[in-house]
């Protein structure tokens, strides 16, 4: 299974780490697992992990996933910055 397939509600692996602020899990989607952390899914396919952290206050995994995105682009600016940034 690909590691940023949709369940049946349309979460992403690490969306469902982000929702229940397990940040370990997290962190292992994305360094070991290789997660994209800009993928779009949720419900309604308007969420990302960075917007479901948020939601649920999950400081941990907003914070990783902060680090994350400044990485993914030289300005700091990726897709998923800007959606959760608006």
């Amino acid at each position: 299974v690909p590691v940023d397939a949709h369940g049946s509600a349309g979460y992403t692996p690490l969306m469902l780490a982000c929702s229940c602020g397990s940040t370990d899990r997290a962190r292992a989607l994305l360094v070991e697992g290789l997660a994209d952390h800009t993928v779009i899914g949720g419900a309604l396919r308007s969420q990302t992990a960075m917007t479901v952290a948020q939601r649920d206050k999950h400081e941990g995994c907003i914070q990783l996933l902060e680090v994350r995105t400044r990485a993914s682009r030289p300005n700091g600016r990726s897709p998923c910055h800007i959606l959760t940034t608006r």
